[in-house]
C-alpha cells in the first residue's frame, strides 16, 4: 500500500497541472459544503440571538397562565389569581445576583387609544423605570428623557417615539404638547427613536407609577426585562430568573416564564434544515462534476501507461495489484483535492462569518463529511479506470503505441 501511495504521488507530481485541474471540481465542491454549512449555521445562531435576545442580550419574562407558555396563547381554563403580583424593588435586585445577570427592569404594557386634540391613534403605552432605557437604549431626537424623580413618581409626563410624533405633530414641535390617555393628560417632554430592532413603532413611555390609572385598573400584569452579560448565557440566566420570580408569588396557575422560545428554536431549525438541503444539493453537483473529472483523468492515465501496465503483467503482476495501484492513485488524487478544499472552505468561512458579523460556527461534521466524500469519489470514480487497467492483456499492452 505504501508503494502504491508513493507511485500515486509521483504520477500526480509528474502531471501537476492536469492533476490540479482535475482536483478543482473536488476543491470547489468541498469548499462549498464547508463554507455553506458554516454560513448557514452562523446565520441560524444570529437569527436566534436576534429573535430571542436581539442586539441587547435581553429577554422579556412575562406573567401569564402556564398553558399560555406551552400552547403559545392565553390559557382560558386556568384559574386567574385574585391579584397580579406586585414585585418589589428588592425582588428585582435579587435577580441581579444570578450568574451573568447585567440589568433588570420592571414595566407594564397596554394597547390603548391616545388622543391629541381631534386626532387619535391606537398605540402601545409602556409604564417603565430607569432600567428600561438602559437595556433597550433610545436616542432622544428632541426634548429630553424623563428624570429619575419623574420616573419614581406619578408625574404626568411622557416620551413618545418618532413614529407617533409624525402622526400627531407633522408640522409642529411636540415638546410640551399634551396627549390624552384614558382621560388622563400627559405632557410630552421628549421624542425618541429606538437604537435596536426590538422596540420600534408607535410607543408612549410614561412613569411606571402612572400606568395603573392610565389602564384604569390596579390588577396589572407585570413584565420583567432581563439582560445578561452575553447572548451565550442569556437563555439559562432567564430561565433561572423566571423560576426565582415564580417562587416569589403565591402558588397558582399563573407563572413567570418566557413566551414562545421553543417556537423560535423550531422556526430557525426548520429554516436551517431547508437551506442545508437546497444548498447542499448545489454543492453535491460540484462534487459529482469533480468525480467525473477524476474518472476522466484516470482513464487518460491508463491510456498513457498502457505499455507500463503490460510490462508489469509480463513480469508477473496480478490483476489485483494493477487494480490497487490505479485505485490508490484515484483516491490519493481525491483526498489531496479534499484537503485543499477543506483549507479553502475554512478560509472562506472565517472571512464570510467575520464580514457578515455572524457567530463563528465551523462545523466539524461538515469537515468529516467532506473528507468521506472525497475518499468515496476516489473509490467510485476511480474504480472503472482501475478495472480497465487490470483487464488489459500483457501482449496487447506491450504492443500499444
Amino acid at each position: 500500500m505504501t508503494e502504491n501511495i508513493r507511485l500515486a504521488i509521483q504520477a500526480i507530481y509528474q502531471h501537476r497541472l492536469r492533476s490540479l485541474l482535475t482536483m478543482l471540481g473536488i476543491i470547489v465542491g468541498i469548499a462549498s459544503i464547508i463554507s455553506i454549512v458554516s454560513i448557514i449555521n452562523g446565520n441560524t445562531e444570529n437569527m436566534k440571538k436576534q429573535l430571542i435576545g436581539g442586539d441587547t442580550n435581553s429577554m422579556r419574562i412575562e406573567y401569564d397562565a402556564r398553558s399560555a407558555f406551552l400552547a403559545g396563547e392565553s390559557g382560558r381554563n386556568d384559574r386567574l389569581p385574585d391579584y397580579a403580583p406586585q414585585l418589589s424593588e428588592g425582588e428585582l435586585q435579587k435577580l441581579l445576583t444570578i450568574d451573568h445577570a447585567k440589568n433588570v427592569s420592571l414595566f407594564y404594557e397596554a394597547n390603548l387609544t391616545v388622543f391629541q386634540r381631534d386626532q387619535q391613534t391606537d398605540t402601545i403605552v409602556l409604564g417603565m423605570d430607569r432600567g428600561f432605557f438602559e437595556i433597550l437604549p433610545h436616542t432622544i431626537l428632541a426634548g429630553r428623557a424623563m428624570t429619575e424623580t419623574e420616573l419614581q413618581t406619578q408625574k404626568q409626563v411622557a416620551v413618545i417615539t418618532k413614529d407617533l410624533a409624525e402622526i400627531f405633530f407633522s408640522y409642529r414641535d411636540p415638546i410640551n404638547q399634551l396627549i390624552e390617555i384614558n382621560g388622563t393628560p400627559f405632557r410630552i417632554v421628549g421624542v425618541a427613536v429606538s437604537d435596536t430592532e426590538q422596540l420600534s413603532g408607535k410607543y408612549v413611555f410614561i412613569p411606571r407609577g402612572s400606568q395603573s390609572f392610565v389602564e384604569g385598573k390596579l390588577n396589572q400584569r407585570p413584565t420583567v426585562l432581563f439582560q445578561a452579560t452575553n447572548a451565550d448565557v442569556l437563555e439559562s440566566a432567564v430561565v433561572q430568573a423566571s423560576h426565582e420570580l415564580t417562587k416569589s408569588i403565591p402558588p397558582s396557575d399563573f407563572v413567570f416564564s418566557i413566551r414562545n422560545y421553543d417556537e423560535v428554536q423550531k422556526m430557525t431549525d426548520d429554516i436551517n434544515r431547508s437551506n442545508m438541503i437546497l444548498l447542499g444539493g448545489i454543492a453535491s453537483i460540484s462534487l459529482l462534476v469533480g468525480g467525473i473529472g477524476v474518472m476522466n483523468t484516470m482513464l487518460v492515465s491508463v491510456t498513457e501507461r498502457t505499455r507500463e501496465i503490460g510490462l508489469k503483467k509480463a513480469l508477473g503482476a496480478k490483476r489485483k495489484v494493477i487494480l490497487q495501484q490505479f485505485l490508490t492513485e484515484a483516491i490519493v488524487l481525491s483526498v489531496i483535492g479534499g484537503l485543499i478544499g477543506i483549507f479553502v472552505g475554512l478560509l472562506i468561512s472565517l472571512i464570510a462569518l467575520r464580514l457578515l458579523e455572524y457567530p463563528m460556527t465551523i462545523s466539524l461534521l461538515s469537515i468529516l463529511i467532506s473528507v468521506s466524500f472525497s475518499m468515496l469519489i476516489g473509490i467510485i470514480f476511480g474504480y472503472l479506470p482501475a478495472y480497465k487497467a487490470s483487464k488489459l492483456k500483457p501482449i496487447e499492452a506491450l504492443r500499444y503505441e
